[in-house]
């Protein structure tokens, strides 16, 4: 469970960075703030494509949290799995030499990876306590 606590700090952590860098724009999007917008299917200055697909990211990654504190391990790393991979969807954005993302979305990735992780290990935990 103290993987899970990491995975649970560096979420809200990225919640406080800056995450995205459009082209021309010197100004950057805290995490909190491209969290509303995707959520509304609002564009970053009239670009982008609104709501994305990754955005489902979040919710797989608190119902993975929950399955875990109720020591679902199997299916929070499931969640975890699912949550990564939706979060690795905004990497397509790194396509375009003009956007960036920055040190909030990886973070924020890396929370998504270590419930994975946390799941994982609890469940690999539970498998040799119940050999």
């Amino acid at each position: 469970m103290p993987y899970a606590t990491v995975a649970v700090g560096l979420y809200l952590i990225s919640f406080i960075l800056p995450v995205y860098r459009g082209s021309g724009d010197h100004t950057s999007v805290p995490g909190w703030f491209a969290f509303i917008v995707t959520l509304l299917g609002m564009r970053f200055e009239g670009k982008g494509a609104g709501f994305h697909p990754g955005w489902f990211a979040n919710p797989a990654f608190w119902i993975g949290i929950t399955l875990l504190y109720f020591k679902r391990p199997r299916l929070a790393t499931a969640c975890g799995v699912a949550a990564t991979l939706l979060a690795a969807t905004f990497l397509k954005l790194l396509l375009n030499p003009a956007d960036r993302l920055l040190i909030g979305y990886y973070i924020w990735l890396a929370s998504m990876i270590a419930l994975a992780s946390s799941a994982w290990v609890s469940s690999t935990s539970k498998l040799n306590a119940d050999s």
